[in-house]
């Protein structure tokens, strides 16, 4: 989630205080959890140990637990909550949330039988719209040559949700948009002398487009998720009593740290063999790597030097 000054990753729980501080940058991403891809252990309560996106399948297991699990199944509860938080964060602030467009997007349809073919006839990306004689022909020279593909077709349907208390309640739209509505509304709504990046996006229907209430909604004609937020007093003292209990046993070395180090190992062994100069020090340097990587799985697996990576809502 970029919130604070541009470029910048926090923790999603700032962003609660970012809308309460009135600090939310012009264009804020929240980035779900889709379960950490290294294998660290982590504080009970804390939530990094699940997930909180909406694949099937994602959401029901601890990390921890991940790689003996032999089950199936999932469950969106954690997602539902986090799209709750951050609406609940925006609406807890009305000054904020009267000026904060919420677009909660996905990148699949989740693989379900769709009765409407996707649309076609519609521009194809292709490159910059104006591209020249001379961009052709670089792309022509230096773009890598693969199989003809006809982009002029989207594909298959996924759900969107705008959310503003500018939209009129139970607004549906059956005017087709895609994914490149979203340059498309951060073109018109904060650079609205560019031109547009691709043919597609040209054509692209904004989201803002929604909005047309001049006077917003306030107080009870907006919904109230707060009854769907994980019980916060219950969630504190599970950090407390993790924060107290002495640390647990050292987790188990992940199988694919091993192969690693033990290539690193046996190249550091057979270089001696390779009759390679001494003076130019490919054993110390093969040393080295081994011992550098040996060190970053162990900061890894323990937790140490570890940097906080921002997770959010999502899709």
């Amino acid at each position: 989630m970029g919130a604070g000054t541009a470029a910048q990753l926090v923790p999603v729980p700032d962003f609660a205080r970012h809308v309460q501080q009135d600090q939310l940058p012009s264009y804020c991403f929240i980035e779900p959890n889709h379960r950490p891809p290294v294998h660290v252990p982590v504080t009970p309560g804390s939530g990094g140990e699940h997930s909180n996106n909406q694949h099937p399948g994602n959401n029901l297991v601890a990390n921890a637990d991940y790689d003996g699990y032999v089950g199936s199944g999932g469950d969106f509860e954690r997602g539902e909550q986090l799209i709750a938080a951050v609406y609940e964060a925006l609406r807890s602030n009305p000054a904020v949330f009267e000026r904060t467009l919420l677009l909660i997007t996905y990148d699949e349809h989740g693989g379900c039988y769709d009765h409407v073919p996707p649309p076609t006839g519609v521009p194809s990306p292709g490159g910059p719209v104006t591209q020249g004689w001379l961009g052709s022909l670089l792309a022509f020279l230096l773009r890598r040559k693969a199989q003809a593909f006809d982009f002029t077709m989207l594909g298959p349907r996924v759900p969107a949700v705008v959310v503003s208390p500018h939209i009129p309640a139970g607004t549906v739209s059956a005017q087709p948009r895609d994914h490149a509505s979203i340059p498309a509304s951060l073109r018109a709504l904060f650079a609205p002398q560019a031109g547009p990046l691709t043919e597609r996006d040209k054509q692209a229907i904004p989201f803002h487009s929604f909005v047309q209430l001049e006077q917003p909604r306030r107080g009870v004609d907006l919904p109230d998720l707060a009854s769907h937020l994980p019980s916060v007093p219950a969630t504190r003292a599970v950090m407390l009593a993790a924060e107290a209990a002495p640390p647990g046993p050292e987790p188990p070395v992940p199988g694919y740290y091993r192969d690693f180090v033990a290539l690193a190992e046996m190249v550091a062994r057979d270089l001696p063999a390779a009759d390679v100069p001494d003076d130019l020090g490919p054993r110390a340097k093969a040393h080295q790597v081994t011992v550098e990587f040996t060190q970053h799985a162990d900061e890894a697996r323990t937790g140490q030097g570890r940097t906080t990576r921002s997770t959010g809502a999502g899709g």
